[in-house]
C-alpha cells in the first residue's frame, strides 16, 4: 500500500483549518488531520523506533517545510505557534472541493 506524502495532506490540513474560527495549535492540526484521513500500515509504523509514527512526522512537516506557508496565517505567541487559514487556503480548499483542482 501506498504511504500519504507531505503533498497529500495539504488538503486535510486546509478542512481542519477552514472548521476553526480562530487560530489553532500544531498539535489541534495534527488531531484534526488524523480523524479525517485514513494512513495505512505504513505511515502508523514507528520512526526508527520512537514513539513517533511516520505519520505524524509528515504532518509536522508541513509546517517545518512550509508547505502551507502560503495557505495559512502563523502567529506566535511565546513559544508557540498558532495557524489561521487565510484566503488564498480558502479558495484553493473551494477549488478543490468543486473538482476544479486536483
Amino acid at each position: 500500500m501506498k504511504t500519504i506524502s507531505e503533498q497529500q495532506l495539504v488538503i486535510p490540513a486546509l478542512i481542519v483549518l477552514s472548521q476553526q474560527e480562530d487560530i489553532i495549535t500544531n498539535k489541534s492540526l495534527k488531531e484534526g488531520i488524523l480523524k479525517i484521513i485514513k494512513p495505512g500500515k505504513e505511515d502508523l509504523k514507528s520512526l526508527n523506533n520512537r514513539k513517533l509514527t511516520f505519520i505524524n512526522n509528515k504532518i509536522d512537516n508541513l509546517i517545518s517545510h512550509r508547505k502551507l506557508e502560503k495557505y495559512v496565517t502563523h502567529t506566535k505567541v511565546s513559544s508557540k505557534i498558532y495557524l489561521k487559514i487565510n484566503d488564498k487556503g480558502k479558495t484553493l480548499l473551494s477549488k478543490r472541493m468543486l473538482g476544479l483542482v486536483a
